[in-house]
């Protein structure tokens, strides 16, 4: 009799630990498909921002801008920057400000706009925003602005998107 229950005794214990062994290789997957889920700023990708801002531009008959790389950098360090820090303002902690990020990538403009945004869905979110504002509405349809830059970031927890938008013109028109 005392083998049949330690008999049982092994069992319990085999199915104890063939529970365990299920329950922690589904919490594995989860966690491991958590960690290749994408970004949700690759689903906030620039080129949205971009057909929504030239549609707009569009709509109010002005030309469409056309994507800087240097733009596309000072503004990809603007928005990783706020998402670093918490935070939305043209200045930033360190004291920098757009125009300081454009000229370290060796830019020169005329001049400059920039839009920002924190808590937004998606891109339709935040240029809808912009479009509402006055001063951001004016930086997307200023007809003398013809580049642009578009950067996007996620804060630490991954709870916030962030965008800034920098618009330009690259030469003065004398």
């Amino acid at each position: 009799m005392k083998y049949l229950s330690s008999r049982k005794n092994i069992f319990r214990i085999a199915v104890v630990l063939a529970l365990v062994f299920l329950a922690s290789s589904t919490f594995c997957q989860k966690s491991l498909a958590a960690e290749n889920k994408p970004n949700t700023t690759a689903e906030l990708s620039s080129d949205s921002f971009l057909a929504l801002i030239n549609q707009a531009r569009d709509r109010a008959s002005i030309s469409s801008v056309v994507t800087s790389p240097k733009l596309q950098k000072a503004a990809q360090e603007k928005a990783d920057d706020m998402a670093k820090y918490n935070y939305i303002a043209l200045n930033s902690p360190s004291g920098k400000i757009p125009p300081d990020l454009v000229k370290e990538q060796s830019y020169t403009f005329c001049g400059l706009g920039a839009n920002l945004a924190v808590n937004f869905k998606t891109p339709e979110d935040a240029v809808g925003a912009w479009l509402t504002d006055k001063s951001d509405r004016q930086s997307i349809l200023d007809s003398g602005f013809s580049e642009i830059g578009i950067g996007l970031a996620k804060s630490q927890d991954g709870a916030k998107n962030f965008a800034a938008v920098f618009l330009a013109m690259p030469t003065c028109l004398n």
